[in-house]
């Protein structure tokens, strides 16, 4: 349902981006989606607090090998958008320091990552959003 969404949501921006049916995280591995009813508290961890009521499998691919496949067709990113499923954390502190360059900006939701992000970021904050935008 949510990937169904997304793709209506950026109909109007064909040739602006791409997706597939991955999750991104940390490193490369295979993995279930555990959902729960709202689509508010997916997640690809296995938490105990939430009635997770079906588990679909996904293929995680890394942040780098995706921010390095980007790189090599366009040059630079201008937004990354990070709201993966519980692995925020695990996601932005493997990113690597060479690609922060050629990152504009950073959108994420959970929690903090301020320490993983360059302080050349500046940083803004509404809830658990956080937006690093590069300074300069």
């Amino acid at each position: 349902l949510n990937f169904k969404r997304l793709k209506e949501n950026l109909e109007n921006f064909q040739g602006r981006f791409f997706i597939y049916k991955n999750a991104v995280s940390s490193k490369n591995f295979s993995s279930f989606l555990n959902l729960e009813k709202s689509g508010v508290y997916n997640s690809l961890k296995n938490l105990e607090e939430k009635a997770f009521y079906k588990k679909e499998k996904c293929e995680v691919i890394s942040i780098n090998s995706c921010i390095s496949k980007i790189l090599k067709k366009h040059g630079k990113i201008d937004i990354i958008k990070i709201d993966n499923e519980g692995e925020e954390l695990e996601t932005v502190s493997s990113i690597d320091k060479k690609f922060w360059n050629f990152i504009d900006c950073l959108n994420i939701d959970g929690k903090s990552v301020r320490e993983f992000v360059p302080k050349s970021f500046k940083c803004s904050k509404v809830g658990s959003a956080q937006r690093f935008i590069k300074d300069g």
